[in-house]
């Protein structure tokens, strides 16, 4: 059972770059290099804890004062499928939100790439309000033949000339 949901510390980046590597279907090698550094950097992130240890974590970029992505988010495999995904990207979008972050990106494997594993992860960022906005082919840094999907999820109204 997950005890908390808190924000990652630096000495939780070892936990953090495993929780990424376990995926091998999702993510590819560089990515738990990519998320260990961030996260030893002190870079957002949440993370689910489970006996002390993370089990689930999500690097929340902030490129701009009131946008933010959400970025390779995972889940250990044995606590997948009983709301850690969706705990974490709601903590997320709360902290998010009372910080003035208006809008949320996630960038993935597109829907016209035929990829069992991300028919799920489609749904679960349909399940959590983002939606598809457009379509990058080839999608700059990722391998050739992988598509691209933009979604975003508003998180408050934004009013014109803001």
């Amino acid at each position: 059972m997950v005890t908390n949901l808190r924000l990652a510390r630096p000495e939780d980046a070892p936990a953090c770059a495993a929780i990424v590597a376990a995926a091998p279907e999702h993510f590819d090698a560089d990515v738990a290099d990519e998320m260990r550094e961030a996260v030893a950097a002190g870079e957002t992130a949440w993370v689910a804890v489970d006996g002390g240890r993370p089990v689930g974590v999500v690097l929340v970029p902030r490129p701009f004062a009131q946008t933010a992505e959400l970025r390779y988010l995972a889940v250990r495999t044995e606590h997948r499928s009983c709301g850690i995904g969706g705990a974490l990207v709601e903590r997320a979008a709360a902290s998010l939100l009372a910080d003035g972050v208006r809008l949320v990106v996630v960038y993935t494997l597109d829907e016209s790439i035929e990829y069992a594993p991300y028919e799920r992860t489609r749904a679960f960022w349909r399940q959590h309000g983002f939606i598809r906005v457009a379509v990058f082919d080839p999608f700059p840094g990722w391998r050739p033949g992988n598509a691209g999907a933009l979604l975003v999820r508003a998180l408050s109204a934004v009013e014109p000339g803001t």
